[in-house]
C-alpha cells in the first residue's frame, strides 16, 4: 500500500525506470492481501464460534481472489527480472570478461522464475 501511495504522490518515482512494474506487483500484494485476510477471517469464525454459513459462491470467490492476487503478484515479478536481466545484458555485451556481472544476470531471472 505504501509503493502504491509513494507512486501516486511523488512525480520522481513515477519517473523512475521500471516503476510501473513495482507499483503493479504492489497491486496483487494488495489483491493478493485482501482476499487472505477474508479467507483467515472467515476460518477463524469457524473455528471462534463453530458456525459455518458460507455458500459455495463465497468460498469460490474468495479463493478467486487469492489466486488472481498470487498470478499477478507472480507475473509482475518475472517482469521486473526479466526487464533487469535485459539492463544487464547491455551491461555484459560491453564486459563480457566479467563473471560476476554474468552470473547476476543468469540467476535473478531463474530465482524469480522458481518463485
Amino acid at each position: 500500500m505504501l509503493v502504491l501511495l509513494a507512486y501516486s504522490k511523488f512525480k520522481q518515482v513515477r519517473a523512475l525506470e521500471c516503476s510501473q512494474l513495482v507499483a503493479a506487483l504492489a497491486i496483487g500484494d494488495l489483491i493478493s492481501c485482501l482476499g487472505s485476510i477474508t479467507l483467515g477471517v472467515s476460518k477463524l469464525e469457524i473455528a471462534l464460534f463453530d458456525d459455518y454459513d458460507y455458500t459455495r459462491l463465497y468460498c469460490v470467490a474468495t479463493a478467486c481472489v487469492v489466486q488472481v492476487g498470487l498470478e499477478i503478484s507472480q507475473l509482475m515479478t518475472a517482469s521486473i527480472a526479466v526487464d533487469r536481466f535485459m539492463a544487464l545484458t547491455s551491461a555484459v555485451s560491453d564486459v563480457s570478461n566479467d563473471i560476476f556481472l554474468l552470473f547476476n544476470a543468469l540467476i535473478g531471472p531463474a530465482i524469480a522464475g522458481i518463485y
